[in-house]
């Protein structure tokens, strides 16, 4: 790399994000943090080999103040991915959704559990707790409800929906009457 060629890191977890045709692993970009965006940790594979990630999320969860149970570890894994740590060229890579890699080290990535986010493996989890429950109780169309921010959230995001249609049918009368 020439000495004058500006460079930067970042994470890249995206299949088609990145061009490592011309990349070369470097061991020296090990690294462990978060993205540019600070959504996600990750870490390189050379500080995580040989363990097993739910023993990982699990030390995470602990050094960030979350409660590491089941439930936060699946929230964890919903959005675990392979990726890695790559040094890109800043030439012509704006606005590029293909990142040129110069060079890369493999990690992993993964987001934090967020109070009103579920993923498929936790709805999985809460579908099945609710099965559970309902076999238990003898209810057979209980169902998990989500907690009540994330309903009222989803009821309001509806509203707004059918008061823009609404609004869109008032505008067109007024349009047909002028």
């Amino acid at each position: 790399m020439a000495i004058f060629e500006k460079s930067r890191l970042k994470i890249i977890s995206g299949k088609g994000d990145a061009d490592l045709s011309r990349a070369s692993v470097n061991e020296d970009l090990s690294a462990v943090g978060y993205d540019t965006d600070g959504k996600f940790f990750y870490i390189t594979m050379d500080k995580v080999l040989f363990s097993d990630p739910a023993s990982l999320i699990k030390t995470v969860l602990d050094a960030h103040g979350f409660v590491p149970n089941l439930e936060n570890i699946l929230a964890c894994l919903d959005s675990f991915t392979f990726a890695v740590y790559a040094r890109t060229s800043n030439k012509g890579d704006n606005d590029a959704t293909i990142s040129r890699v110069n060079e890369y080290f493999p990690g992993i990535r993964f987001e934090l559990p967020q109070k009103n986010k579920i993923g498929k493996i936790l709805q999985s989890f809460y579908d099945e707790l609710a099965k559970y429950e309902s076999q238990s109780s003898g209810n057979n169309n209980a169902t998990w409800m989500p907690d009540p921010e994330v309903k009222k959230a989803k009821d309001l995001k509806a509203q707004v929906t059918e008061l823009q249609q609404e609004n869109k049918e008032l505008q067109e009368q007024v349009s047909a009457l002028t």
